[in-house]
């Protein structure tokens, strides 16, 4: 097993030669690779030049929502459109309150995943454990909608109620729908 010894990390600098040799072990595919004794943001740095580096997904998971939620800030100035933050699909203080905006997001990531798209995917290890649908399910539920294609609004409403939207007089949150003047 390849390990990183956490002495050999100053607090101050981060040796430039460490992160090569870690990321020329990652790149040629060795097992159990094991990093200790990195903080704060010289993580993000390291999944920074990983990402840059090689050209594969990156998966990055933390012990707790809030270490993810931090690794993903500390990222996002230098990845932005490539960096997916998969959150809880509860609220942040309930675990039994879905949040449809976070369920919308977690299926975009799903899909982006499913697509092996080369990205950076920051989860922790709640949001990860929670049940997800899987890939043949998620395809039945799925309304394909193209610009200028013709649509019949009852048969539009009626499979928008099978997907558990809600109807409502003005749209504020994902997972509700709105229908008002036959558009």
């Amino acid at each position: 097993m390849n390990k990183i010894d956490e002495n050999k990390f100053d607090s101050k600098e981060i040796k430039v030669s460490i992160f090569d040799n870690l990321l020329n072990s990652i790149a040629q595919n060795k097992s159990n690779i094991k990093v200790k004794g990195i903080s704060g943001s010289s993580i993000s740095v390291l999944i920074h030049k990983l990402f840059k580096k090689l050209d594969r997904p990156i998966f990055y998971l933390t012990s707790d929502n809030e270490k993810s939620s931090y690794i993903y800030t500390d990222l996002y100035d230098t990845i932005e459109e490539k960096l997916n933050y998969f959150p809880s699909r509860f609220r942040k203080n309930s675990n039994k309150v879905e949040d449809k905006s976070n369920i919308l997001s977690r299926t975009k990531i799903l899909n982006k995943i499913n697509e092996n798209k080369n990205q950076v995917y920051v989860f922790s290890t709640k949001a990860i454990t929670e049940k997800v649908p899987d890939i043949k399910t998620l395809a039945k539920k799925k309304l394909d909608l193209k610009k200028g294609g013709k649509l019949n609004l009852i048969e539009f409403i009626e499979q928008l109620f099978e997907l558990n939207f809600t109807k409502r007089d003005f749209v504020h949150q994902p997972g509700e729908f709105s229908s008002r003047g036959n558009i």
